[in-house]
């Protein structure tokens, strides 16, 4: 396979084209019509699997077959076939999207049984910080934040404005208090600055935050990502989080306003 072959069959990849059936396209694109068993000897691949490969490609419209006085052989329909898999996929995804509501209904009253009781879970790393931070828009109208940075410093940027996104779809309110007297702008998700983030102000002689505390539901979490050691953890114990909760109301009150910029989420304090 050529270096320029090799490149494309991995491009196809995210089209649900396999290696194998690339390998075939690609040969039927280049050099026109071909029967199975020349496709088999000039790409090494076994007759019958070879068959099976453009009975895969023929599904996807990428092959087309045709019979001549030799028997059958097999053709490379236009690239432009792609954007049909495209339309499929964007199809495949609306109907997910429309299904998976009540899906996740039924999954969150069967995991809600089984979360009676207290439990404590900890997370390690990157991914486990993201678990967290998704784990945080099932909150029920409203999220409690203790917040060094924005969730862009130490997360991807755009698992970030995602997160934002189903804040807003959710309708969930972030009240949010930092040390921060300044923030700079931090979001392209207009609507969640505006309408559902609320920031106020905390001196750290008053109150040093060294890691970062959620407060949602039943749930209390906090998680560390400055030093090497990157992780967090969940506490589900209904006592504790109300407990949190009231302490945090407690710190709110006799926190500073602050004033926001614009409607990407840059905030000064009010003087």
């Amino acid at each position: 396979m050529s270096e320029q072959t090799d490149k494309l069959s991995k491009l196809l990849e995210p089209f649900g084209v396999s290696q194998d059936e690339a390998r075939i396209y690609l040969l039927l694109t280049e050099k026109g019509m071909k029967s199975a068993l020349g496709l088999s000897r000039e790409l090494k691949i076994a007759r019958t699997r070879v068959y099976r490969l453009l009975d895969k490609l023929i599904e996807k419209g990428l092959v087309s077959q045709q019979l001549d006085e030799m028997g059958k052989k097999f053709i490379a329909n236009s690239h432009t076939q792609l954007k049909m898999l495209i339309i499929k996929k964007e199809h495949e995804v609306e109907a997910l999207k429309e299904s998976s509501e009540a899906v996740f209904e039924q999954l969150e009253s069967i995991s809600a049984k089984a979360r009676k009781g207290s439990k404590v879970l900890y997370y390690q790393g990157q991914k486990g910080l993201e678990q967290m931070t998704w784990n945080s828009v099932k909150a029920k109208g409203e999220l409690l934040l203790y917040e060094l940075e924005s969730m862009s410093e130490f997360l991807d940027y755009g698992f970030a404005e995602k997160v934002r996104e189903e804040f807003v779809k959710r309708k969930v309110i972030v009240r949010e208090i930092s040390n921060s007297r300044h923030l700079s702008a931090w979001t392209k998700v207009v609507e969640f600055a505006r309408d559902y983030w609320q920031i106020r102000q905390i001196d750290k002689k008053d109150f040093d935050m060294q890691v970062e505390f959620l407060i949602y539901n039943d749930v209390y979490a906090f998680y560390s990502y400055k030093n090497d050691d990157v992780f967090g953890v969940e506490v589900y114990n209904e006592d504790l989080a109300f407990m949190q909760r009231q302490m945090f109301n407690f710190i709110w009150k006799r926190s500073n306003k602050m004033k926001l910029i614009g409607d990407e989420g840059e905030a000064k304090l009010v003087k």
